[in-house]
């Protein structure tokens, strides 16, 4: 069964302005923060959030039949035991929001049809996302923030989290018609585009980059 790999950077903010293209994608999603491992290893890769090659570089030494997945904010120092909680986030420079679209398991939720029609939703945004990733079962959204949000005590984490969760609020007030997933935790995962969904491990689905907007 292919491994699942969880990409980490730690330390200094990326600037993204002067990006595009899938560097702009590359910089944002390697500035998420945990552990790099292979699960039938006990192997754990740190790597500073602004060493972009570095992390280019592992990502292209990993199989596109692994499962891979991040976290949007970064950690200021490497954690004793595991990926990392949100007590441990030292910064971040995105948003990201994970779409479920409708299936059979998810009939008595309102969700958009498709990924076309999520998509066109969030593009009627007054803040329309910054990335989109279809993740294999639905979408994931990205709006890269104009400067790094930093963590540096406990009210500023509390910040932080009041304003995660005022963004998505923000986002269920503008499209009513849908019932998107709340949580919100700084220390969630996304998946990495160009690799695999295993949610299903007898039915692995691609993760693919579908937009970057400018």
């Amino acid at each position: 069964m292919p491994k699942l790999s969880v990409v980490v950077t730690v330390g200094s903010p990326v600037v993204y302005q002067s990006l595009d293209g899938e560097n702009l994608l590359t910089a944002a999603l390697s500035a998420a923060n945990t552990f790099c491992k292979e699960t039938s290893l006990t192997n754990r890769l740190y790597v500073a959030a602004s060493d972009i090659d570095a992390i280019e570089n592992h990502l292209k030494s990993i199989p596109d039949a692994h499962q891979v997945v991040f976290n949007v904010a970064r950690l200021g120092n490497i954690p004793s035991s595991g990926r990392g909680k949100t007590s441990d986030a030292h910064a971040f420079s995105v948003i990201g929001m994970d779409i479920d679209v409708h299936s059979l398991k998810k009939a008595n939720q309102n969700l958009p049809k498709s990924i076309d029609e999520a998509i066109a939703a969030l593009e009627t945004l007054p803040l329309p996302p910054s990335i989109l990733v279809a993740s294999g079962t639905g979408l994931h959204a990205y709006w890269k923030l104009s400067s790094d949000v930093v963590i540096g005590d406990s009210e500023d984490l509390k910040e932080a989290r009041v304003l995660v969760a005022d963004f998505y609020r923000g986002v269920a007030a503008d499209l009513p018609d849908y019932s998107f997933d709340p949580t919100k935790d700084l220390a969630r995962t996304f998946r990495m585009p160009g690799f695999s969904n295993l949610k299903e491990p007898a039915n692995p689905k691609p993760v693919t980059l579908l937009k970057i907007y400018k």
